[in-house]
């Protein structure tokens, strides 16, 4: 009896062992992604891209290595995404993400070109045969330009811009009176090459309508 009896306390023993073992705590907690700098980062197009990196702290483990992936082309004005990821021992996956504008400035914009243009007017559609014309610094900011002998009228037209948006891809031409009242908005490819401009040209009887391609020579 006394056997039975040290026999079944063994098994209660070593089962209670393995229950206690069988219920530690699972490492459900994901690895916490913390950004070094800015969230969103902006460089000038051609300028070189330094990545602050990022760190990871863990409630288990006592060091988590970051991975990030994406890349930043310097020479492609636009919006990148970079992804930091840290894995714990467990498999838990933590990330944060930095946005990165690479972006236009009138002096990777200023320059001479080739213009060439589609219009509609009163008489119907016509055609502006390419012809000579640059673009010059504005004064107001980094992002202000002007458009010297816009149009390709008999007497040169000087037309100030804008260039806008986060990676500045975009232009505006506001409203301003030079001989006609001018007014539009374009867009600019990522290597700063070719502009294409939509505008109106007013001179208080008809309005025309154009399409400008400038393309940098």
């Amino acid at each position: 009896m006394k056997k039975n009896f040290l026999s079944i306390l063994a098994i209660v023993l070593v089962g209670g062992l393995f229950f206690i073992t069988s219920c530690t705590p699972e490492d459900m907690g994901k690895p916490v992604v913390t950004l070094t700098g800015d969230a969103v980062m902006t460089i000038d197009f051609g300028a070189t891209f330094t990545d602050p990196g990022a760190t990871a702290t863990d409630d288990v483990d006592d060091a988590v290595t970051v991975i990030v992936t994406g890349e930043v082309n310097k020479n492609a004005a636009g919006e990148y995404t970079l992804t930091y990821t840290a894995t714990d021992e467990a498999g838990n996956v933590g990330t944060a993400e930095r946005t990165v504008y690479v972006s236009h400035r009138k002096g990777n914009i200023v320059a001479t070109y080739t213009a060439s243009e589609q219009c509609t007017g009163p008489g119907g559609p016509y055609t502006v045969n390419p012809y000579s014309a640059s673009i010059t610094p504005g004064a107001a900011t980094n992002m202000a330009i002007i458009f010297n002998n816009f149009g390709n009228f008999t007497v040169p037209v000087n037309v100030n811009g804008t260039l806008a948006g986060n990676a500045g891809l975009t232009l505006t031409i506001p409203q301003q009176t030079n001989g006609l009242t001018f007014e539009g908005s374009g867009t600019i490819n990522a290597a700063g090459t070719v502009i294409t401009i939509t505008y109106t040209a007013a001179d208080g009887g008809a309005t025309d309508t154009c399409t400008a391609t400038w393309t940098k020579q």
